[in-house]
C-alpha cells in the first residue's frame, strides 16, 4: 500500500536505502526514522504534485554531532537539474535546519549527500519543504 503522501507531495524516492530506511521516512514527521545509504553521492528526492516556487529547504540529519556536506538541486521535470548549491550541516546536532536560496520554481527537489566527516553515510530524518 502507497503512502498517502497529502495533497501536496506526489513521491519520495531514492537511489538506494539501507533495509529498514526507506527514503518515505523523511516525510513521515517522525525524527525517530530515517532514510539512510551507505556511498558518497546518494540522492534522496521529492516529487510535488504541481510545480511550485521554492527558497529554502529544512533537513535534519540523523547523527547530527557529524557535519554532512550535500548538495541540493532542483528540476521542472527531473531531467534536467539545475547547478548544485553546495551545503554543510555544520553538527549542530538532530534538529532541523533551514538551508536557503535564491527562489526558484520547480516539481522536484534532490539532495544528494557526500557523506560526513565521520563516514560515507547519509542520515536524513526530515527533510521539509516551508509552506508545505
Amino acid at each position: 500500500m502507497a503512502a498517502d503522501l497529502g495533497p501536496v507531495l506526489q513521491r519520495v524516492s531514492a537511489d538506494q536505502a539501507q533495509a529498514g530506511n526507506p527514503a518515505i521516512h523523511v516525510v513521515d514527521a517522525n525524527a525517530n526514522t530515517r532514510w539512510a545509504a551507505q556511498g558518497r553521492g546518494r540522492w534522496i528526492q521529492v516529487e510535488f504534485k504541481a510545480a511550485r516556487e521554492l527558497t529554502a529547504l529544512g533537513l535534519g540529519f540523523s547523527r547530527g554531532e557529524r557535519d554532512y556536506a550535500f548538495e541540493i538541486q532542483l528540476s521542472a521535470d527531473g531531467k534536467s537539474w539545475d547547478a548544485a548549491r553546495k551545503f554543510q550541516s555544520g553538527g549542530k546536532g538532530e534538529g532541523v535546519g533551514e538551508f536557503k536560496f535564491p527562489k526558484t520554481t520547480a516539481r522536484f527537489v534532490r539532495v544528494t549527500v557526500r557523506g560526513s566527516n565521520a563516514n560515507d553515510w547519509a542520515n536524513i530524518h526530515t527533510l521539509r519543504v516551508p509552506g508545505v
